[in-house]
């Protein structure tokens, strides 16, 4: 997901499309969970941290649509949903970025992961 250049007094957004495909046949049904990132220790409930090479961070918001209608809190689980018979799973990963004053000037980046699990 890029964010791309953010200006120091507009708002910025980002979007990523997942789709994840499972084959396996009823069961319960499967959830994924996201991650704090790599800077995890400069984040907290839902609010995860890009950082630049220096000792600055940006704080940003994941909402893992449609699962859920709110910011994703670290590693909260949400349940997929299959949109077809054949257990194929689409969702979409928004980023979201809210100026909150004057940011540093800089590269910030952050990873994180995405864990799923698929039960037969």
């Amino acid at each position: 997901m890029i964010f791309g250049q953010i200006s120091r007094s507009a708002h910025t957004t980002a979007s990523s499309l997942i789709t994840l495909t499972c084959n396996a046949a009823g069961g319960a049904p499967s959830t994924i969970i996201v991650g704090g990132g790599l800077n995890s220790a400069n984040a907290s409930g839902a609010v995860r941290a890009m950082k630049a090479n220096t000792s600055d961070y940006l704080p940003y918001l994941l909402v893992l649509a449609p699962l859920t209608l709110t910011d994703m809190a670290i590693n909260e689980v949400a349940t997929l949903v299959a949109d077809t018979a054949d257990k194929v799973y689409t969702v979409t990963l928004y980023g979201d970025f809210a100026n909150s004053g004057n940011p540093a000037m800089g590269s910030f980046s952050d990873t994180i992961g995405l864990t799923v699990t698929f039960t037969p």
